[in-house]
């Protein structure tokens, strides 16, 4: 994915040794996303170790360790074969990284995936158990070991780019909140749409009609109500539980849409609230805030100025 930060000519080679259970395809398409040019194949002693003369860097040999029954020894006199030819062919700091997983993780993920049936028909204890037998066996021959156990594949995403030194920090979070009416459409653009109109409106309060939730005592009324305070608080919750995932997906911006019936007292008041504390409970987050219906408010009522969140 071009948006993907990048790994770069000296960056650290990789020769991955894993099986389908314990993250092969998730390293795959991860190591992919960094910019690494891929060779895969099952490693067998029987089969020539991958050409190396002509890989560029950054590179990756991913090992698929499913059928190996050799002794160990021979395997990681091989793997020292091939770590020399990496070097010798001037691929940059050659590491053996070793993925593997706990014997239940291993079942579980056999058990309850299809693809990842063993490629030669063994059955599922079986085959766990060879597995661990043969990665404990090379855990001295290996520059780095991945437990995967309790991991998903964004997690040996970002453990991966941490091992080949390059920063997936991700951009700052952008959060729009937008205040608006219903009568006038619900806002399409809106990933998240709360509806305001389960609270009590200041409309009817004749005094507070022609003001907005930006002027002081529409604000009060609004949050006067128990009720009110419990919204407030129950959006709150929820921005701070749900920020986090939409960053860990790959998202950097979300509008928040915050709705009354004419956009003009309940939903502006929730939304200026939610915003300062954004601001203070969230400080790496950029923040905008826009009242939709602001050309609908009566002139009597206060707008946006330089000392508000806009």
């Amino acid at each position: 994915h071009p948006a993907h930060p990048k790994a770069n000519a000296k960056s650290p080679t990789f020769v991955v040794l894993a099986t389908p259970a314990s993250g092969l395809s998730w390293a795959h398409n991860a190591l992919t996303n960094l910019g690494y040019s891929i060779h895969s194949q099952q490693l067998q002693l029987t089969t020539p170790m991958p050409a190396t003369a002509a890989m560029a860097a950054p590179a990756a040999i991913l090992l698929d360790t499913s059928l190996v029954q050799a002794e160990p020894s021979l395997v990681a006199e091989a793997l020292g074969q091939l770590r020399k030819q990496l070097e010798a062919a001037g691929l940059p700091d050659v590491k053996l990284l070793r993925l593997s997983a706990s014997s239940d993780v291993l079942q579980r993920r056999y058990t309850h995936d299809t693809d990842l049936l063993h490629p030669a028909g063994m059955d599922v204890q079986t085959q766990v158990e060879q597995e661990q037998w043969l990665i404990q066996a090379l855990k001295p021959d290996c520059d780095y070991h991945v437990d995967t156990s309790a991991m998903g594949a964004v997690d040996l995403y970002a453990k991966l780019a941490a091992l080949a030194g390059v920063d997936i920090t991700p951009p700052a979070f952008n959060i729009t909140l937008l205040s608006f009416g219903y009568k006038y459409s619900v806002p399409q653009n809106a990933e998240l749409v709360f509806d305001a109109r389960v609270l009590p409106n200041p409309f009817y309060e004749e005094s507070l009609r022609p003001f907005s939730g930006l002027d002081k005592p529409v604000a009060e009324y609004v949050f006067s109500f128990p009720q009110s305070s419990e919204f407030l608080e129950q959006l709150q919750q929820f921005i701070s539980f749900s920020v986090p995932h939409y960053q860990k997906s790959g998202k950097t911006r979300l509008t928040v849409a915050i709705g009354c019936t004419g956009g003009q007292h309940r939903s502006v008041a929730l939304a200026m609230a939610l915003a300062q504390y954004i601001q203070a409970a969230h400080q790496d987050i950029n923040l905008t805030v826009l009242h939709r219906e602001m050309n609908h408010w009566p002139h009597q009522a206060a707008k946006p100025t330089p000392s508000n969140p806009t």
